[in-house]
């Protein structure tokens, strides 16, 4: 029997919600705090990875995941200062220049002041602050092209981790999302079986969303 998306994701919350009740003091509460964003429980997983950022103040994944929780709940300046706080402790993070990038500009839509970004030239010192990237490229990589492929290269491995992996998935990412399960399948060959079978879920989507209309 296939098991449904949703019902996959409340199974996996209540796994993670389970292994945190026995030993709260356990790292997951990243990855939970990311699921329960996609399940739109946004203020949940504030509380959730406030309270565990007190215990892993250097958890750069963990600070990118409480970042999207005040995007989501439209506190803009805390979500800038995540994003600062992640990028700070990992420079090669694209995807938190990415949101970085997209906060920023919804910040300035909400101030009214789109049109000075654009028009008064301050588009490029966004663009030099937050990284050249766009935003509809980095989360939908449809202008990749197949023969690129899903190659390492130039990936810091210090930061992946399957809550990274997740987030990158859960943006359409699917690119980012594979390179970051094929560098945890080195890390930690003995879970390489489990990770091989979410690449494989992945390339699917992936190849779905460049393949010739």
């Amino acid at each position: 029997m296939t098991i449904a998306p949703a019902e996959s994701s409340a199974a996996e919350i209540e796994n993670l919600e389970n292994r945190l009740r026995s030993n709260p003091l356990s790292p997951v509460f990243a990855r939970l705090a990311s699921l329960y964003l996609s399940a739109n429980r946004a203020e949940e997983a504030r509380e959730l990875c406030e309270k565990g950022i007190t215990r892993y103040p250097a958890y750069a994944t963990a600070h990118l995941v409480l970042s999207k929780c005040y995007f989501q709940l439209a506190r803009l300046s805390d979500a800038k200062r995540e994003l600062s706080m992640t990028l700070s402790l990992q420079p090669r993070c694209e995807i938190a220049r990415t949101v970085l990038r997209e906060t920023m500009l919804r910040s300035a839509a909400e101030m009214g002041k789109e049109t000075t970004v654009v028009d008064q030239g301050n588009q490029a010192g966004l663009e030099q602050a937050v990284g050249e990237a766009g935003v509809s490229t980095l989360l939908r990589g449809a202008s990749i092209g197949a023969e690129e492929e899903f190659s390492t290269a130039g990936v810091s491995d210090e930061i992946v981790t399957p809550t990274l992996a997740e987030i990158y998935a859960s943006q359409g990412a699917y690119r980012e999302a594979i390179r970051t399960y094929l560098l945890l399948a080195r890390r930690k060959p003995a879970e390489k079986k489990q990770f091989e079978q979410r690449i494989g879920e992945l390339e699917e989507k992936w190849r779905a969303l460049v393949a010739p209309s």
